[in-house]
């Protein structure tokens, strides 16, 4: 939850701005394709401030999700090579653009044709400005997010959301009735079409690439292991001391995951347990897949409760089954890179560039990895790790 709360401001300004620059291609449409009257084109110039704090209150929703939002001019130093930075600029550009355009309006001092040219400058400028914030999120180190699909994406939400704003304005001043009567309507309603498809079709065409939660966790975890020849510069000569606790590490998690999934489908399965009979099944699979674990002389885990201390169990139930799927393929990628790590490392480059492509146990063919659900694979792994890690301990019995 704390996590969520830290990214609104960010979910904000993605909404909120990207909205607010959509609702001034609507008002660019409506002048084009409705001759409206004195009065009504000063009620819709008023009313037209509401997307333009829209877009405000959007940007500074993102002041707040920087790092150091005292530091906030430092973002434009990097421009013309940080996504983030030019997506700052451009939105910054069309932020003045706006403003001018409102204060303008407000004035009186835009005629009919100068109305329709500066309109049209401010849409164009909405739209590149939403494409922009797409680009933003464009990032190598987040293989689903580095594709045009995030740009086409967002300026299908700036053209979805941004016609019901810019009908809103119409409505208000009044001038909505008439908008309606000419050619508006169906330009309205194709541009919101068009941009529900963008959206909602770049959304499901970007979500097929993505792979199930065991290939995503399985990328973070075998990292883990590729980053093993660097850990000198963390821990300096301990660097063999970490190196066997992550592996012990590693290899104790799997009768532990086993048992927190095998724990939830027989809850599943037993949904009229009590809490006793709930606690009496986990005691037998503590004694089953760990048997050198005692917990005599600690009352309350003694009975049997210690899966109430693994949250995943209320908030993301079966989830640990990807955990145990993904560590053995990790392992299998140690074991691959202590005999030839270039070659491994690329097999794994390959294995993240595929992304939901194919599917895991596919993936791990391709990788020349063992599935875990092959007879004797888990055997093999734990084994040819049990090894390795008697080969790290003896390093570190040497003097």
């Amino acid at each position: 939850m704390e996590a969520a709360f830290a990214e609104l401001p960010l979910a904000l300004f993605t909404t909120l701005a990207p909205m607010g620059a959509g609702a001034f291609i609507a008002l660019a449409l409506a002048f084009f394709t409705t001759t409206f009257t004195d009065d009504q084109v000063k009620k819709i110039d008023r009313m037209t401030l509401i997307p333009l704090v829209v877009v405000l209150v959007g940007f500074a929703a993102s002041f707040f999700h920087l790092a150091s939002p005292l530091h906030a001019a430092g973002v434009f130093a990097g421009i013309g090579s940080s996504p983030l930075s030019n997506e700052i600029l451009v939105g910054s550009l069309f932020v003045v653009l706006a403003l001018v355009y409102v204060i303008l309006a407000l004035a009186g001092k835009l005629s009919g044709g100068a109305r329709k040219g500066f309109v049209a400058v401010v849409a164009v400028a909405a739209a590149v400005f939403a494409c922009f914030t797409g680009m933003a999120y464009m990032m190598e180190t987040i293989a689903s997010w580095n594709s045009p699909l995030v740009v086409v994406q967002l300026l299908g939400f700036a053209l979805l959301g941004g016609m019901p704003l810019g009908t809103l304005v119409l409505g208000l001043a009044g001038a909505l009735p008439d908008a309606l009567k000419g050619s508006f309507k169906t330009v309205g309603i194709v541009v919101a079409a068009a941009g529900a498809v963008l959206a909602i079709g770049g959304f499901c065409v970007q979500v097929m690439g993505v792979g199930g939660m065991e290939t995503a966790e399985t990328h973070s975890m075998s990292m883990e292991f590729f980053a093993w020849p660097y850990m000198d510069k963390f821990f300096g000569e301990d660097a063999g001391r970490y190196e066997f606790m992550h592996l012990l590490d590693a290899l104790s998690f799997l009768p532990y995951g086993t048992i927190v999934d095998d724990f939830q489908r027989q809850v599943y399965e037993n949904p009229d347990w009590t809490p006793e009979e709930r606690k009496a099944a986990w005691r037998k699979l503590e004694a089953e897949f760990r048997p050198h674990i005692t917990f005599d002389g600690i009352p309350y885990l003694e009975e049997g409760t210690r899966w109430q201390y693994q949250m995943h169990i209320y908030e993301t139930p079966f989830y640990y089954i990807d955990y145990c799927l993904a560590q053995t393929a990790a392992l299998q990628f140690l074991l691959e890179s202590r005999k030839d790590y270039a070659d491994a490392f690329a097999r794994y480059v390959r294995f993240l560039s595929q992304g939901g492509e194919k599917v895991f146990t596919d993936l791990l063919e391709e990788a020349g990895l063992r599935s875990p659900f092959q007879a004797g694979a888990l055997q093999a792994v734990a084994q040819e790790s049990e090894a390795l890690l008697r080969q790290l301990e003896a390093k570190l019995d040497q003097p």
